[in-house]
Order: C-alpha cells, then sequence, then structure tokens
C-alpha cells in the first residue's frame, strides 16, 4: 500500500496544489492541519474520506483527514483529554482534540490508519499519554497497521529551558529527551520508523526544528519500499512523508 502523510500548515496558500500532487501518487493520504477554507476541496480529491475536528484558534478551525482511494469502514474519532498550558490559554487555543482511526478494504485485505496530531503547547507527559491511547487502537487480529501523523516529539533539556513553564513541563519533564522515549516505545510495541536512518538519527520533517515530528510508522514485519521525504514543503512548513508498505507472510 503506497501512503503518505503530511501536515499542510493552516497558513498555506499552496495547500491544495500540494494535497493534488500527493494524492495523486498514494492509494492513502493523512493530513493535519486542513484549513476550513479548503476542506471541502480536499475531500472532493477521493470517493472515500473521513473528517475529524482538530484544533479551534482565534483565525479559524483546522481538521486532520484521511483521504483513500480504496473503501473505509468503521471509521472513528477517539477524543484527546484536553489538556491545557500558559501558551494554549494566552493564545486561546484548544488542540489536538481528537485523533482518527479508520479500516481500509484494499483487494480483500483489510489495513487499520490511524491519523493523529498531538498537541504541541503542552508538557511530553502528556503527549506520552496521548501515545498510549493511540497505540491502543491497533488491531491485534493483524498487522497491518500504520500510525501516521505529526506527533510533536520535540521536548528535550535544551528547549524544556525555554518553553517549559508555558508549556507545562513539571520538574521530571525538563530532562526528558523526548525522542529517545517514542523510539523506545515505538519497538516495544514491534512498529519500526523506516525514517530513522541510524541509532540517534532521524530524518528532519520540520524547516525550524531539526528533529523528527512527523511519523509513518508500520509494523516490523513489513518491508518498504521508495521510503521518501519529498524534496519540497510545498508551502508547508512540514515535508510530507511516503512510502510503499509491502506485506510479508
Amino acid at each position: 500500500m503506497k501512503i503518505a502523510t503530511w501536515n499542510l500548515d493552516r497558513r498555506n496558500d499552496n495547500a491544495l496544489d500540494g494535497v493534488k500532487t500527493l494524492i495523486a501518487e498514494h492509494e492513502v493520504l493523512c493530513l493535519q492541519e486542513v484549513h476550513e477554507d479548503i476542506l471541502n476541496d480536499v475531500t472532493a480529491l477521493t470517493e472515500h474520506h473521513f473528517i475529524a475536528d482538530e484544533c479551534t484558534y482565534r483565525g479559524g478551525q483546522t481538521f486532520i483527514v484521511i483521504l483513500s482511494k480504496h473503501p473505509i469502514h468503521n471509521a472513528e474519532c477517539i477524543d484527546h483529554k484536553h489538556w491545557r498550558s500558559l501558551r494554549n490559554w494566552w493564545r486561546n487555543q484548544k488542540e489536538g482534540r481528537c485523533f482518527q482511526r479508520v479500516d481500509i478494504d484494499r483487494d480483500g485485505q483489510q489495513w487499520r490508519v490511524i491519523n493523529a496530531h498531538l498537541p504541541l503547547n503542552v508538557s511530553p507527559f502528556c503527549r506520552m499519554c496521548e501515545w498510549a491511547r493511540i497505540w491502543n487502537q491497533i488491531d491485534e487480529d493483524h498487522n497491518r497497521n500504520v500510525i501516521c501523523g505529526d506527533f510533536n516529539t520535540f521536548a528535550g533539556p535544551i528547549w524544556a529551558l525555554f518553553f517549559g513553564v508555558f508549556m507545562g513541563f513539571r520538574l521530571k519533564d525538563l530532562f526528558l529527551n523526548e525522542r529517545n522515549l517514542m523510539q523506545k516505545y515505538i519497538e516495544r510495541s514491534d512498529f519500526t520508523n523506516p525514517f530513522r536512518k541510524k541509532k540517534f538519527t532521524h530524518t528532519r520533517t520540520h524547516m525550524h526544528v531539526p528533529y523528527q515530528l512527523d511519523f509513518l510508522l508500520h509494523h516490523e514485519k513489513h518491508q518498504t519500499k521508495d521510503v521518501k521525504r519529498w524534496p519540497k514543503r510545498m508551502g508547508s512548513d512540514h515535508w510530507p512523508l511516503s512510502a510503499q508498505i509491502e506485506l510479508q507472510d
């Protein structure tokens, strides 16, 4: 299955053209920060799609969206706990309101796809709680599970010094390396991150932060081809990620 994930950036004037480019080459596309102004145009690109609320802010509303060229079943929006921080309060923003879970029927085989945009302006403890809830949605009857999205795994001691107070960090969070913790969680769940180059090295996915914030994860039993960080951001502050996941007996 050819699948891609992309955070459009709600301020991106070229977002719709970027979505058209990606869906032309992929069977499934997981999107974050789809602004309400282009939502109808985005969902019109495929027969099958699923929409869920993502964020409200002073400038409007954004959504997370799954576009699919195959039928979607058992679509569900799972609410996040509403985490608050000084920064969210100051910006009058409610972010990361839910994540999506769908089953996709591809040539008689069922794939479970999860699309999430975890909140940025909270402590890593809050995101860890949401990771656990996401992994609880894995279909254990088979290993055709894919987890996509923007997980905002940026927290580390240096960032904590600058942003910890505003984002609600606890004292123990100040010394936490969220990226290493995320990798351990992935490995413990028998998943793999094809964009991990080597130990302690990841593919950068954001123009301002030198880390991997966006993920496309699959069961370690399967192989991937055409693993790709797209060369252009197409107006976003995130690079799209894509891969072809091949089933292994």
